[in-house]
């Protein structure tokens, strides 16, 4: 049983790129991996990787959110799963978030302020001494990946964790939003080598590179590590 609250898990079964990653990324997960969710939102990938790993650390900033997701963990008996209320970019510090009420996956982190809750945030990199290095992280923070990768560097480039990273073309509305999302990606190409890519529909394929052009109106996902 999977929790009768997680109310996005009808459209990753309905056929969306989520299904098709979760298909790929959980028999990658070993009984011994440290796992982290980012951005776990009610938690459909916390409940779902906590069932195969050791240990899940999911990482959530909103209060209500949290509620939601720490009571799906209890629904499901998952004594393996940390909840941590942060989130995770490129500096600690307190930031600013705007809340979508009619879908908690879309509220995000704001890198000019003005939002309508300001939340704590830190670093993947800070997070490793208390929380352990992760072998697997899942990234899902809607647009500020590109955030939560420079404050990961050091972990990434001495573990090399399995890393899926959710891609979204509408996430990517100017010059600087694309600049920053190719630099992150081009980052990552250098330290994995090669990637395998969600898009829209069909079967995950191999890719080298990747840039803002290539990237559909809509979420899919880009997996570095353990091929």
């Amino acid at each position: 049983m999977i929790g009768h609250d997680l109310s996005l898990y009808p459209f990753v079964r309905a056929g969306g790129f989520e299904e098709r990653e979760l298909d790929w990324l959980l028999p990658r997960i070993k009984a011994t991996d440290v796992v982290w969710d980012v951005g776990a939102n009610v938690g459909i990938h916390t409940v779902l990787m906590a069932k195969r790993a050791g240990r899940v650390v999911a990482f959530e900033p909103i209060p209500a959110t949290m509620k939601r997701l720490r009571a799906n963990v209890d629904r499901n008996g998952l004594g393996n799963v940390e909840l941590v209320e942060v989130a995770l970019a490129d500096k600690a510090e307190r930031r600013s978030m705007v809340l979508v009420a009619e879908g908690a996956g879309c509220s995000h982190l704001l890198r000019d302020g003005g939002g309508s809750l300001e939340v704590a945030v830190t670093t993947g990199d800070l997070c490793t001494a208390e929380h352990g290095v992760p072998d697997v992280i899942k990234v899902d923070i809607e647009g500020f990946e590109p955030e939560f990768v420079s404050g990961s560097l050091d972990l990434l480039r001495t573990r090399r964790p399995l890393l899926t990273l959710e891609v979204n073309g509408n996430l990517m509305a100017t010059a600087a939003d694309r600049e920053r999302w190719q630099t992150m990606v081009d980052s990552l190409f250098d330290l994995y080598g090669n990637a395998v890519w969600f898009g829209p529909s069909g079967p995950p394929v191999g890719v080298r590179g990747l840039t803002p052009e290539a990237v559909p109106l809509r979420p899919c996902t880009l997996a570095f590590g353990r091929a």
